[in-house]
């Protein structure tokens, strides 16, 4: 879009979400039965008595704001469009100025919705608005935004993450902008500026990867405005102002979900914190609105699976309310939905993140024989929200098997000692554990004289990844993809998952991590291999390869996988963690490989004392008392090899089983150029290097025909004793072989 010139709005009011040639289709949804909750609720508010007449300051966040009172002033202003009952509309304006002289904001948050109210009171009810009414209503919102985090009329605040990409301007000053144009035309102008100058190529940048970057959490708080600046622009006549791939993301979330109801956790996440059978409904604005605009039949069966119990739904509640208003301004009730078992198993997130989900199924419940496997890569890291957490993967079946540990706002305090062992942003548990790599099921490699830092302070040295520009978020996307500024930590350098496309049966992921441990590594690749086994009580397995080259042979590498159990080690070297929740049944094997038993070291940290220890010392990260998840403790299993040299593989296969089921039985491989193993009737020969093979040559050792998998091939037609094989794009072959001497050789 020319910067220069701004999308032009309407003459005619209403132009905020919705036309005057919405109304007839708004009024006649009302009578849908899908509509019985939302034209009940309606009905409350509008026999509720409005003045805008607010209580008292109180709270340990001082303020008197309240978002039910603005509820009803957008309930009484649809009214006023919908039957054009004027009283209405001038009992909203009234309402509005009383509300505007007394609130006392503590936040952004009651600011914002103050602010959009007050733009939607405007807009609504233009044609009953006095001279001094938009007079009085410019000057309100003009004081309230020169208060926000943003600023106003200064952009305080970035254009990639943090608080300035929420509601503030894409939907609450934006409203306003909106709303007063034909009087006040330069505040529409300069939230244009922002949001078409650096705001939407931002967003655009990592829909590309259909995956959020601030992750699980804010995913569900952030995108909600993102939606709502796509409605705002819609009505304007700018259909998809951030395109059509804006809706990616949330099938993100919808492979992050576990069949019990919480998902994985990814980034700064407080679903810890959430009741154990809770169905995590968070994101449910944000499936709705995606679900409307994009006639999305698989997002609208999560709005419907999400939406919470019929007499809550619409009760406002700060600034993340859908609010009836909202609500009945965009639903579409002939919309149908679609189950998720039509969609694939395996879903991949490119570039600018490089992750892959893979499922063995869509089926819910603790006794679900589902399996989900996350295993990312993380090409830019935009700090704020993300975390240090390049390589890392998460297990669930029938219980979470491999975790992500720690704990994000479960414990509140001003305090910020050690001592208080709070949880919240920036605490001593949150910089030195928390968002760490040690925290993660990844690789460290330990320099005993390396210093971290976040901003200008020493933290934790954990061996793991370094924060970029210390922890410094970028403020403009230019800045973020620029090499000069260090954000690229990592590059997927093979995907790919098949052969069956819908139901596969490997999923493959390789990364290249050099870069996000600064000069310690000279070389770092990680790659993983998730097989669809579906053998009963082993539905499947993951292999995961590590080949780490240091600049230094004496930095110890540290292999890291965290369980909520303490692992039991057995004779023959295999490690298995379980989830003895009530209710949940699973279980994680682990089968160390390379190194080999003579040159490995495993070490067990965990227990009291030692729930989140890093470098000397226990960042405790208190949880809540009671029927909460508490998922973020646990036990941190370490594998390293003995003997101090610069290059070393670590090969580890986790076999995700119930917790009866036997082990598998693994035979360790390698060849000249590959290393792997055989279980489950499947032999996986992983590529040990990084310049891909035309040809390989083993054994099959077992004593029956199996199901072969290679990485590092060039891609092309293969032959394979006698049969044809096609590798493709990832350098993955997939085919069956019968015992004996198997020889692979590149044809064209």
């Amino acid at each position: 879009m020319n910067m220069t010139a701004f999308p032009e709005l309407p003459s005619e009011h209403p132009r905020l979400y919705l036309r005057k040639s919405d109304l007839p289709r708004i009024k006649a949804d009302l009578s849908a039965p899908e509509h019985a909750a939302a034209r009940a609720y309606f009905e409350t508010e509008l026999n509720e008595p409005l003045t805008g007449v607010l209580g008292e300051v109180k709270g340990a966040r001082p303020t008197n704001a309240d978002s039910h009172i603005l509820g009803i002033m957008e309930s009484y202003a649809l009214a006023y469009l919908l039957y054009g009952d004027a009283e209405r509309a001038k009992t909203a304006i009234r309402a509005m100025t009383v509300y505007s002289q007394m609130v006392v904001h503590y936040d952004y948050n009651t600011q914002g919705v103050h602010l959009f109210t007050l733009g939607l009171v405007y807009d609504w009810c233009y044609p009953e608005m006095t001279d001094e009414d938009k007079e009085f209503f410019f000057r309100a919102a003009e004081e309230i935004a020169s208060h926000m985090e943003m600023g106003y009329p200064a952009m305080k605040q970035g254009c990639v993450t943090g608080h300035g990409v929420e509601g503030q301007l894409q939907r609450d000053l934006m409203a306003v902008g909106i709303a007063v144009a034909d009087e006040h035309p330069d505040l529409y102008e300069y939230c244009c500026r922002i949001f078409f100058g650096m705001m939407v190529d931002a967003k655009k940048f990592f829909y590309e990867s259909g995956m959020y970057p601030q992750g699980s959490h804010y995913i569900a708080y952030r995108m909600q405005w993102e939606f709502l600046a796509t409605e705002i622009f819609r009505a304007v006549g700018v259909p998809f102002v951030f395109g059509e791939k804006q809706k990616d993301p949330l099938y993100w979330f919808l492979y992050m979900r576990r069949p019990d109801g919480a998902t994985f956790l990814d980034g700064d996440d407080s679903k810890n914190n959430l009741p154990m059978d809770m169905y995590y409904r968070g994101i449910h604005r944000s499936m709705f609105h995606a679900a409307m605009l994009f006639d999305d039949p698989y997002l609208l069966r999560e709005w419907e699976r999400e939406m919470p119990p019929e007499d809550k739904i619409f009760r406002e509640s700060g600034n993340q309310t859908l609010t009836v208003a909202e609500f009945l301004s965009f639903s579409k009730p002939g919309l149908k939905s679609k189950l998720l078992s039509d969609l694939p198993l395996t879903r991949y997130f490119p570039f600018p993140k490089g992750e892959m989900i893979a499922r063995t199924g869509w089926e819910d419940g603790r006794d679900s024989d589902t399996a989900v496997v996350q295993m990312k890569i993380n090409c830019i890291h935009t700090a704020n929200h993300q975390h240090l957490d390049g390589g890392a993967f998460q297990i669930y079946y029938k219980g979470y098997l491999a975790t992500d540990s720690g704990y994000y706002q479960a414990f509140r305090t001003k305090d910020r000692s050690l001592e208080s062992a709070g949880t919240d942003y920036g605490t001593p548990h949150f910089i030195n554990y928390y968002q760490r790599t040690v925290a993660h099921n990844c690789m460290t490699v330990y320099d005993k004289d390396a210093a971290y830092f976040r901003g200008q302070n020493q933290v934790s040295n954990d061996g793991g990844q370094f924060w970029k520009r210390g922890g410094k978020e970028a403020a403009t996307l230019s800045l973020l993809t620029d090499p000069n500024t260090e954000y690229r930590v990592g590059e997927v350098i093979g995907a790919g998952f098949g052969p069956d496309k819908k139901k596969p049966f490997y999923t493959y992921l390789k990364g290249d991590l050099t870069p996000a441990y600064d000069t310690r590594t000279e070389r770092y690749t990680r790659e993983f291999m998730f097989v669809n086994i579906d053998l009963q009580g082993h539905p499947a397995f993951l292999l995961v390869h590590d080949r780490m080259i240091s600049s230094d042979p004496t930095y110890k590498k540290t292999w890291l996988l965290h369980t909520l159990e303490k692992p039991a080690l057995a004779e023959n070297g295999t490690l298995t963690a379980k989830d003895t929740r009530e209710g949940y049944s699973g279980a994680l094997t682990l089968h160390p490989i390379l190194p080999t038993a003579d040159n490995r070291e495993v070490n067990f940290v965990g227990g009291e004392g030692y729930e989140h220890f890093v470098d000397g010392v226990n960042y405790l990260g208190k949880h809540l008392d009671g029927d909460h998840r508490n998922e973020g403790d646990g036990w941190r299993t370490e594998i390293s090899p003995i003997a101090a040299v610069k290059d070393d593989t670590m090969l580890n296969l986790l076999d995700i089983k119930d917790a009866d089921a036997p082990e598998l039985n693994m035979i360790p491989m390698q060849t000249e150029t590959h290393v792997g193993a055989l279980a489950g009737g499947v032999l996986i020969l992983l590529n040990r290097g990084d310049t891909p093979c035309d040809a390989i040559v083993f054994e099959n050792p077992a004593e029956c025909e199996i199901s072969v998998l290679i990485s590092g091939l060039v891609p092309g037609t293969y032959t394979a004793n006698g049969g044809k094989v096609e590798v493709g794009s990832d350098g993955v072959a997939c085919f069956r072989a019968l015992p004996g001497r198997i020889g692979l050789h590149f044809e064209n």
